[in-house]
């Protein structure tokens, strides 16, 4: 029997007693209440210390199981956040280009639009332009097509070119047929008009049919 508690006393003095800290002291005092005056042997404490031993160890294990869940979730909630941040960011940004790029397109058509209207208002007024001979056919439908908006007309006085009076002059027949009502026409020589001008006086007013006068109609409308 002396030698059977000698050999629990050494088991006792030589087995290690892990370390607690407040939380593990905590955990095993509410899982585990030891009643000292209840050892009646010493393998009986040895026991419990055993014991007490293997739940520390389980506790601790579970604990870092749990941490280790707590971390992955916190972790994967602040990974999403992050991608979400980025998502945001992206729409904006394709937002801001693309509405960028409708004003780019709407600034170039402008541009264009107004090198054009430059190019033709410039080649109008050019000494080219001003003695440019109009197509004989389509000066004849011209001067057909102004004399007929003044319907209820009768007497027309043309202004035009000398070169070009001549020409109404040669199919002032032609003319007349194509309006298909008996009217006067008179036809002026005007030195400042050009070429291809021509305008058309009646009772009812006076018709510009000048190219620079058209152009500028038109111009309007598309600056507006």
């Amino acid at each position: 029997m002396l030698i059977k508690s000698q050999q629990i006393k050494a088991g006792i003095k030589n087995h290690k007693v892990p370390t607690l800290d407040s939380n593990d002291v905590a955990v095993l005092a509410m899982q585990t209440k030891v009643n000292a005056d209840s050892f009646t042997e010493p393998e009986d404490y040895l026991k419990q210390l055993k014991m007490l031993q293997r739940k520390l160890k389980t506790t601790r294990e579970s604990s870092y199981q749990d941490g280790l869940q707590a971390g992955e979730k916190k972790g994967y909630k602040q990974g999403v956040a992050e991608i979400q941040k980025e998502i945001d960011r992206f729409a904006s940004l394709t937002e801001s280009i693309r509405s960028q790029q409708e004003e780019l397109i709407e600034s170039s058509e402008q541009f264009v639009l107004s090198f054009a209207l430059q190019v033709v208002e410039k080649l109008i007024g050019s000494r080219e332009f001003s003695t440019l001979k109009c197509d004989k056919d389509k000066l004849k439908q011209v001067v057909a097509e102004s004399l007929k908006l003044f319907s209820n007309s009768t007497k027309y006085t043309l202004r035009v070119h000398r070169e070009t009076g001549e020409v109404v002059e040669k199919y002032k027949t032609e003319i007349l047929k194509q309006i298909k009502k008996p009217v006067e026409i008179s036809i002026v020589e005007d030195p400042t008009l050009n070429m291809s001008d021509c305008l058309v006086e009646s009772d009812y007013g006076v018709l510009d049919a000048r190219i620079e006068s058209q152009f500028q109609e038109i111009k309007s409308l598309f600056i507006q």
